[in-house]
């Protein structure tokens, strides 16, 4: 049927397209109408585009008509008309473009080069039909190559490659791509005008600069021109590196020799914004051809560090492009040129008047460096004071107002805390002292992601190993919040448990047995709802203390409370689901149950469920094994350390830990009244437990 209306229907478009031509207004909305139709027809009507006769007059005419038309539509069918061609060449790559790609390269390079400024629309549709041909891996590499056939699954069906299809793609790609100077042309046309901030950037950074900044990580190629354009830059610098790194290595030398003498001219700024934000993106491509450190040192720190910045409209653009741009070369920075990197990031966090974007951007970068594997632990220990202090004095700062920000900066005290590990030394002190303040603040809707990112810093100080880690104002402060995160009865633990757990699992390794006894308190609570995931936690806690620390546990659990103990475990082992209770805590939970069977009588009466328990997880899959060979012992964290020192016991050992405790048992109370316990237990599970 699409081949049969679709000449009938170009006929229709093309009679209204020459009435509109005369001035007749009257048939704009029929040309719009038609205009629909016709697009959905063409895209979604045919599985390839068939060689009708009415095809290459629809190619050829429907932008081109329509650009000459935009007094009389406002464009609103030059949008409509690109986004057919660029919805062709992704549903029917090879279809639309063996024949046409050349001449819609050449089309819209002259639209994106007319001197006239395109609506972002439109810009978007033409830079993305640039990005979707270059990008396009169908035509890097002729099937033969690979000496197999290739089948391309598009939405419109399977289309079985040949060499001859691809060659003729690469013949029409290339015709455009292989002058060099156009090309060339063209990455700098995409860079300086097309990737350069806009007035509405620059109004929007003004108004709300902690909005801005999210929004520049959160732009999408499909409603942005910048992102667009960055996309583009992208494909052009894979697909002819060599050709194109002389043109952006040019671009960045007019740029250094121009911040050297910067003059207060606004379009010479956000043309050097544009070439910076390049030259970030590029960093990969551009590694081994250029050498990032001395232009570092010799450009980007003294405009940083100079009193008088050039500015758009009173916002410092440069500043903050370049503290983003560190962060893209973070691996081309040697240790010793890392130290006046933290200075000036770190006078930027601490000037008074510094815009909060700058600032912003200033935390990020540093979280970068930190986590960058290069980081140097002993170069920014000196540091860490003033560090601490700047990020906290700008999580105050009354021009901060969003939580995204504030978790931002936790997460850059969170990762500080974790690389520097017992090196914080007194810094911890530092760190902790303003989280009550904070937690207590915290009021909005939001306070639970602040909240949680407490409980995650605390978590990480927890692993540090340093001589003040008795403190008690610190540790009331975690059994506070511990209590408050694990406290079903409080509306907020559903989105804090699992960090709150996390943080709890830490206390006794921490404290030892000075905590135990809090934590016990804390379980006999009776919480409203899901009372399980807290009893299991500290269960777990009380099991491990009896099979590592039988003294702790014994001073917490007396021994005339072991049964209810052992018919707790028992009862919350088979009644709660696997994923709550999980593979480690199973096989704690049994290690801790066997280990009974030589300490008191009891356990004759539990025998067959104990016993049944050990099956269980003996017949489990052995998910939790871990290589330490394949740790790097350079940026192994503190917590796998000790997770390693103090691994769950594994299955072969709970086999022969089983059978040992068993014979000990039998010794124990005699070998009647063992026998008569194992009478009781299913034969199944005693041909399971003999089997072993």
């Amino acid at each position: 049927m699409s081949v049969a209306v679709t000449p009938f229907l170009a006929a229709v478009w093309k009679a209204q397209v020459t009435e509109l031509s005369s001035g007749n207004l009257d048939v704009v909305d029929n040309v719009l109408s038609t205009t629909k139709v016709l697009h959905h027809l063409v895209v979604h009507g045919f599985k390839v585009l068939m060689p009708l006769d009415v095809i290459p007059f629809i190619f050829s005419n429907y932008f081109e008509t329509f650009r000459a038309l935009t007094s009389y539509i406002h464009r609103r069918s030059a949008f409509r008309a690109l986004a057919w061609s660029w919805q062709c060449k992704k549903l029917t790559p090879l279809s639309s473009e063996r024949t046409w790609v050349r001449y819609f390269l050449q089309l819209f390079y002259a639209e994106l080069t007319h001197p006239t400024p395109s609506p972002d629309k439109l810009v978007v549709h033409l830079l993305s039909y640039f990005t979707n041909v270059v990008g396009c891996l169908l035509y890097q590499q002729s099937p033969s190559a690979h000496s197999t056939s290739r089948t391309v699954i598009t939405t419109t069906g399977d289309v079985e490659l040949n060499d001859a299809m691809v060659d003729e793609c690469k013949a029409q790609i290339g015709a455009f791509a292989t002058d060099m100077a156009l090309l060339s042309t063209f990455v700098e046309l995409v860079v300086v005008r097309y990737m350069r901030l806009t007035p509405e950037d620059i109004l929007m950074w003004q108004e709300d600069p902690e909005g801005y900044s999210t929004l520049q990580e959160s732009m999408t190629s499909e409603d942005s021109v910048r992102a667009c354009a960055e996309m583009l830059y992208l494909s052009l610098l894979q697909t002819h590196r060599d050709a194109l790194t002389p043109c952006i290595l040019r671009m960045m030398q007019s740029t250094s020799a121009w911040m050297a003498s910067p003059t207060p001219v606004q379009d010479d700024i956000l043309r050097a914004d544009a070439v910076l934000l390049a030259a970030g993106l590029s960093s990969y491509d551009l590694h081994e051809s250029f050498d990032f450190e001395p232009w570092f040192l010799h450009t980007l720190v003294p405009y940083l560090q100079s009193p008088i910045s050039q500015t758009v409209s009173g916002v410092p653009v440069l500043p903050r492009r370049i503290v983003w741009l560190i962060g893209c070369w973070l691996a081309q920075l040697s240790n010793q040129v890392r130290i006046p990197l933290y200075e000036a990031l770190l006078q930027l966090l601490s000037a008074p008047k510094s815009d909060t974007c700058v600032k912003l951007a200033a935390v990020q970068t540093l979280e970068s460096l930190v986590n960058d594997w290069g980081f140097d632990q002993a170069t920014f220990v000196p540091f860490l004071p003033s560090a601490i202090g700047c990020l906290y004095t700008f999580f105050g700062d009354p021009a901060v107002v969003t939580t995204d920000t504030r978790l931002k900066v936790l997460g850059c005290v969170e990762a500080i805390v974790h690389v520097c590990g017992s090196a914080m030394g007194p810094c911890i002190i530092q760190v902790v002292n303003p989280l009550p303040a904070i937690w207590e603040a915290a009021g909005s809707v939001d306070a639970n992601l602040l909240r949680g990112k407490i409980l995650s810093l605390l978590t990480r100080i927890m692993e540090i190993d340093w001589q003040d880690v008795a403190d008690v104002e610190l540790q009331n402060m975690v059994l506070s919040v511990v209590s408050f995160a694990t406290n079903p009865n409080q509306p907020d633990s559903v989105y804090l448990m699992d960090q709150g757990l996390a943080l709890q699992t830490l206390l006794p390794l921490t404290y030892g047995p000075d905590v135990l006894a809090a934590l016990w308190a804390i379980v006999q609570e009776q919480p409203r709802q899901e009372k399980e995931l807290v009893v299991v936690s500290y269960l777990s806690t009380l099991a491990a203390a009896s099979l590592h620390a039988p003294a702790v546990f014994f001073t917490v659990v007396p021994t005339d409370h072991v049964s209810l103990f052992l018919d707790t475990m028992l009862q919350f082992f088979f009644s709660v689901a696997f994923t709550a209770v999980g593979p480690v805590r199973r096989r704690i939970w049994v290690s801790s149950l066997c280990s009974f069977l030589t300490v008191t009588p009891a356990v004759l009466e539990r025998m067959g469920l104990i016993l049944e328990a050990c099956v269980e997880v003996v017949g489990e899959a052995d998910p939790l094994d871990v290589n330490d060979d394949d740790l790097a012992t350079t940026r192994r964290s503190l917590l796998l350390t000790q997770k390693t020192k103090l691994l769950p016991p594994t299955i072969p050992y709970i086999k022969q830990y089983v059978c040992a405790q068993l014979n000990q048992c039998a010794q124990m109370v005699g070998a009647e009244a063992f026998n008569q316990s194992m009478a009781l237990v299913e034969a199944s599970v005693v041909n399971t437990i003999q089997a072993l």
